[in-house]
């Protein structure tokens, strides 16, 4: 194994140590005041909701292989809402659900860096005359 990939598993599993040990750090309430607070149709953050219709685009055929791990990364998206929405039922039992959301999106990162680089380029679907179709 080369030495890179050692010392990303060594700092990782560090991490995890350091999050598992370390105790849960207060929140202001503030914290996500940023986030878009404008109701449009009918639906509360309109715009943060629909910033995520882009997951959408995963059901559209994939030029390349392994198109099917974007759904391991919006379940794990699904989880990581769960975990932050019971984060106080979290707190109860020693765990800080937020702090569980933030590693979840962590090996959300991982599965998508391990797709980018096992993917290929799929054979192209050639038509009779010879023109290009996307898979």
């Amino acid at each position: 194994m080369a030495t890179r990939i050692k010392l990303i598993i060594g700092f990782t599993v560090l991490s995890v140590v350091a999050a598992v040990l370390l105790p849960a750090m207060p929140q202001p309430a503030a914290y996500h005041d940023f986030a878009d607070h404008r109701a449009m149709f009918g639906v509360a953050n309109f715009l943060d909701v629909a910033s995520n219709l882009g997951f959408l685009l995963a059901t559209l055929p994939s030029r390349y292989t392994r198109g099917h791990d974007v759904y391991w990364v919006f379940a794990a998206y699904v989880v990581a809402k769960l975990l932050d929405t019971f984060d106080r039922e979290f707190l109860t039992l020693g765990l800080s659900g937020h702090t569980l959301k933030h590693l979840l999106a962590a090996v959300a990162g991982i599965v998508v860096c391990r797709m980018l680089m096992l993917r290929t380029l799929r054979e192209p679907a050639a038509q009779p005359d010879g023109v290009f179709v996307p898979c």
